[in-house]
């Protein structure tokens, strides 16, 4: 995309690894331009950027990162003028931690000059080949084989659209309770290197951040102290048909105040709605989705399940596979050369 649209956006959760992936990129050869990384996380540079928009983005270099660009929306209109006065591929490479849903200045300033790009927690593909290549590459000789190359050796997608699953189910055997593992692990990198207590730490963390920086900045609500709540609530419902009346029952809050909160969730990637599929688009429209947490680490740990609880409690053993299963879909999705959507 950086070599053809002038602005690419690169959103996702909180630490999935943005930040990361566009350093790799700026320090990468592989990428046609000279990039310069500010990240407006920084006081003194949102200030500014919030004080003086114009000034700021005139003295910006040719080709720029602009990391969490949803704390300064202020910059929006400027940077629009600047992608219509010079209108140069790859010209602006943003990051941001909410869906443009949320962001709905940028959206509207940057309407046809803004490709977006979703980057999601590490998927299985990605970590087996991490974990291949710190065991010596146990599929080849190459031990220094990239992650990033083997982040992209799943085929699953294609063999299934070509009715060709007979190689992949010979290769694999079933995983038992390893699932349980893997599920209770999640993708967030940091969270897998710690131990069970320290994970359900950075976990709760994780949302309180969410809830006392990105709510309280990005949105109108007033009630910031129910959305913790309110996600360990809906963390017990993942997999289940969207209820509004389940999940707002034990807040005392209204089904409207409830929508409005599960829909700012929505967009800072914390749950996702999978609508229901059927051939007639009327009932489609009408019939319930289903409710998924994007990580199930996240849910496992707001749900103080270590892999023993999970593997022992069947029944949420079942729900939370099938919340892990859809995201490993989505995130393979993303790499898919062509448009799919997503039903229950």
């Amino acid at each position: 995309m950086l070599t053809w649209s002038p602005v690419v956006f690169l959103t996702g959760p909180r630490q999935s690894g943005k930040t990361t992936l566009v350093k790799a990129l700026q320090e990468s050869q592989q990428v046609p331009n000279d990039y310069e990384y500010f990240t407006l996380d920084d006081e003194g540079l949102r200030n500014f950027a919030t004080d003086d928009p114009v000034g700021f983005v005139d003295q910006l270099p040719s080709h720029v990162i602009l990391d969490e660009v949803q704390l300064a929306p202020t910059i929006y209109r400027s940077l629009k003028v600047q992608v219509d006065n010079q209108r140069v591929p790859g010209r602006f490479l943003l990051t941001g931690s909410a869906q443009l849903a949320l962001i709905v200045e940028l959206a509207d300033a940057l309407v046809g000059r803004m490709n977006l790009l979703q980057l999601y927690p590490l998927s299985q593909c990605e970590l087996r080949g991490k974990f291949q290549d710190d065991l010596g590459n146990s599929h080849g000789q190459r031990k220094a084989k990239r992650v990033e190359d083997s982040a992209l050796t799943s085929v699953f997608l294609d063999n299934l659209f070509r009715g060709d699953l007979h190689g992949e189910l010979a290769q694999r055997p079933r995983l038992g309770r390893e699932l349980a593992r893997l599920i209770v692990e999640g993708g967030y990198p940091e969270p897998r290197t710690l131990s069970q207590s320290d994970r359900r730490t950075w976990h709760t963390d994780y949302i309180q951040t969410i809830a006392y920086r990105d709510v309280e900045e990005l949105t109108t609500v007033r009630r910031i102290d129910v959305v913790p709540r309110l996600v360990e609530v809906a963390a017990a419902h993942t997999s289940q048909l969207f209820n509004l009346s389940r999940l707002a029952g034990p807040l005392d809050l209204s089904r409207n105040s409830v929508n409005d909160y599960v829909s700012i969730l929505q967009n800072l990637f914390i749950l996702r709605y999978i609508p229901a599929w059927s051939n007639n688009r009327l009932k489609r429209a009408v019939k319930a989705p289903k409710l998924h947490f994007v990580d199930t680490g996240l849910a496992c740990a707001l749900l103080d399940l270590d892999e023993d609880a999970l593997w022992a409690d069947r029944k949420r053993f079942g729900q939370i596979a099938e919340t892990f299963a859809i995201q490993e879909l989505i995130k393979q999705a993303t790499c898919y050369d062509g448009n799919l959507n997503f039903y229950h």
